[in-house]
């Protein structure tokens, strides 16, 4: 959600934010619809996760929240097509053993997936799982 005016506003997919000194932030998806992609629908929380890629010069970082692989998938195939070269994605699910993962990884070649978690969490994230093809 983006505040403006002291009104929730939700943005739409392709929709560019100035974060100002140069830096950007554009929605790449949100509520399952994929900018410059095919719409997903689903009332799965995690498939409506909003994703974002942040630029600043030539580096750009993607983060999707808890996005699920039904909408990753299509969403590398997309960022690809478009030509973004993402340098570091936060994975996605905070670094839990997911296989499905890997195929989008292998799809936007980012050069480094970083993730956050608390030390000691119930789900045992991240996953201790090799995480590459």
């Amino acid at each position: 959600m983006c505040i403006r005016d002291s009104r929730r506003e939700t943005p739409a997919p392709g929709r560019v934010i100035d974060l100002g000194g140069g830096a950007t932030a554009v929605v790449v998806c949100i509520n399952g619809e994929i900018h410059n992609g095919p719409a997903i629908p689903s009332p799965d929380d995690n498939e409506r996760s909003i994703g974002v890629l942040i630029r600043y010069g030539g580096f750009e970082y993607l983060t999707c929240g808890d996005l699920s692989t039904r909408v990753e998938e299509p969403l590398g195939a997309t960022l690809v097509f478009d030509g973004v070269t993402v340098d570091v994605i936060h994975a996605s699910h905070h670094g839990s053993a997911n296989p499905p993962f890997n195929k989008f990884l292998s799809t936007i070649l980012a050069n480094l997936a970083v993730t956050f978690c608390g030390v000691g969490n119930n789900s045992n994230h991240p996953s201790k799982a090799p995480h590459n093809n």
